[in-house]
Order: C-alpha cells, then structure tokens, then sequence
C-alpha cells in the first residue's frame, strides 16, 4: 500500500473535513511537516497512514486510488455560488466534493456512457464586456435550445441531467449554496440540498449561467478579484431570472403585486418571491420604490426569511447517478458495495453524492 500511496487522496480528504496541516497534526500525533512531506510525495508507513484514515474518516484504501482520467482533465475555475462570503476552507471542501463526483463518474463510464452532453455554446471569449440584454438573449436562446417554450420549468434537474450535467447534493458550508466546473468536457454542478425547492431551482440555473457564460475563464486570480466576481456572479443570477422567468411570458401572467397574487406567480413558476420582485425590477415593471416597498412588505409579514410554500413546493434531486448504480445492480454487472470498494469513498459521501 505504501508504494501505491496517492498523495492527492490525502490533500482531498483533508480538505473534506475543513482542517489545515496544524489541525490534522494534532489529531494524528504527527507533526505538521510530516503532514507537508505526504502531500507532497513521501509516502507514510503504514501505522502513520492509519491514524490519517481514522482521523479523516476514510479508508485507508481511499489514499491509494490513482486519479481517474476524468478527475485529471478539469478545464475552467470552479464557480460557486455565494464564493464571496464563504471561507477558503469551506470553497476547498466544496471542491473536494466536486474532485470526487468526477471520481464517481470515472468509475462508472467503466461500465455505462453517460448521457451526451448537449449545451449550447455561444462562443464568448470576453464575457467582461456582456450586457443584460446579451445574458437575456442567451437565456432565451438556451430555452430555445432546449425546446422550453415560453412557461415554467417542470424540473430543472432533471433538464440539466437529460443534457449530460451531472448534479451531486451534499451538505456544504452555509455560505455556500452551489457550485459546478467542466471535467473531460463533461460539466458538474454540486448544489446544498438543505435549503428551499425553490432556492435549489434557482442556484441550479445560476450555475448553468455559469456553466455557459464563462466556460473560458481559466485564470484563477479572475475570480479572487472582487469587482471580477461581483460581475460573475451579477452575470450567472441575471441568467437564472432570465432562464427561469422569460419576460413575456412570465410578465403577461403578473396581476397584482400583493402577497397572495406574489404567492400565486411563485406556485406555477416554482421561483422564490424575492426572485419574482427582482426580476420584476430588472424588466422594468415596477419602479426602485415599488421594489424597496415589496421586500419591506416580505420583511414585515415574516415572509423574508420563511415564505409562503417553502415548505410544500417538493425538492428536485438528480436521478442520474441513482439511475446507473440500479442498472448496474439489476443486470448484475456490479453492485452498490463494490463500486464503493472501487472509488475507495466513504460510505457517508458515496451516499451523498450518488
């Protein structure tokens, strides 16, 4: 095993548990160079390697799973979706995440092909100079691509999965709702499913934003500049409201601004009140002062946090992964443990993820 050890296993689940070198020292008895020289080569003896699977909760087979070819051809910076408020750790661990659902994926094209992935691409090299009016036009045309039409979205999820997205849920930091990146030109969208049906629905078709709008933005120190990001993340939530809500359409259905006809427009699109007032206000249909009196109308009733049906609109969740593992159990090619043998996974993120 020694000989087998995989440096980057270790890097990876150390940045699931959120801990740095110091904090895994101590809970491992090591020092934090010992930690330093692993992650960089030198493999640890086999009494060593245990206390860092026990401390970080994985096999100690976990360490020695060479990265599959789809994990090494990540192309493109992650996005995530709140990046700005959450910790390095938090965005370390997210991408852990993100690293082993392509590790998952390899696995299985062993033995399936995933569905093809089929995204409309609009070629943008310079998505700094895009307008409001260019992400508008690109919504629609990615509705047209994906022959929506004009009305409500039945299950983004299951949209983005029949396109060749893969989609994992998994408890991430609370500053984090989302986030995706390309692996062997196959995209990846990681979202917190412990937030509202609705909220999920939106943080899915933000990265999709993401997803198109800035493929090509491979430089990470883009996205650690603040005004760079402040405009990524404008850029991918204008998208969503677009995508989610075309403007004729959504517009023509809208006949009053109370709470109750807000609730209405919120059941049939499946987008959160907030989302509708904004939208409302990015189309020109209700003035500065309209909007600013909404959100204290949501503030008032309670409703900002908490809004009508958050608790009865139902929760999309990916099927793809779920899907494959039955199939390859039902035709008896391999089984749900065995391939949790093969990734190496916990058994806890394995379940997460899949």
């Amino acid at each position: 095993m020694k000989a087998n050890f995989q440096p980057i296993r270790l890097t990876q689940a150390r940045s699931l548990k959120m801990f740095n070198m110091t904090e895994l020292a101590e809970r491992t008895g090591l020092t934090r160079q010992a930690i330093s020289q692993y992650e960089k080569g030198m493999a640890p003896s086999g009494e060593k390697l245990r206390e860092l699977a026990k401390a970080l909760d994985v096999s100690e087979r976990f360490f020695t799973k060479p990265l599959s070819n789809v994990e090494q051809s990540q192309h493109g910076v992650p996005s995530f979706r709140s990046m700005s408020s959450a910790s390095a750790k938090a965005r370390k661990q997210a991408h852990s995440y993100l690293e082993l659902m392509a590790h998952i994926s390899g696995s299985l094209t062993d033995y399936v092909h995933l569905p093809e992935v089929k995204l409309p691409d609009f070629n943008i090299k310079d998505f700094v100079s895009l307008t409001d009016e260019d992400i508008e036009n690109i919504a629609a045309k990615t509705r047209e691509f994906f022959g929506l039409g004009n009305g409500p979205i039945s299950d983004v999820s299951l949209l983005l999965e029949n396109h060749g997205v893969v989609i994992g849920q998994i408890e991430l930091h609370k500053k984090l709702d989302a986030l995706c990146s390309w692996f062997d030109n196959r995209p990846f969208v990681l979202v917190n499913p412990n937030v509202t049906a609705v909220r999920i629905r939106f943080d899915l078709s933000h990265e999709l934003g993401h997803l198109l709008l800035h493929k090509d933005l491979i430089d990470i120190t883009d996205i650690q500049d603040r005004e760079t990001l402040k405009l990524i993340e404008h850029q991918a939530n204008y998208f969503a409201g677009c995508f989610l809500m075309p403007e004729a359409s959504f517009v023509s259905e809208v006949y009053g601004l109370t709470l109750d006809s807000l609730t209405t427009l919120k059941e049939r699109w499946k987008v959160s009140i907030a989302a509708i007032v904004m939208r409302l206000s990015q189309v020109g249909f209700i003035s500065e002062s309209q909007k600013k009196r909404l959100f204290q109308m949501l503030i008032a009733t309670n409703s900002r946090r908490h809004e009508p049906l958050d608790d009865v609109i139902k929760k999309e969740k990916p099927r793809l992964f779920n899907k494959i593992l039955k199939l390859l159990k039902d035709s008896s090619i391999i089984g749900g443990s065995e391939l949790l043998e093969l990734t190496g996974l916990p058994k806890s993120i394995f379940s997460c993820l899949t």
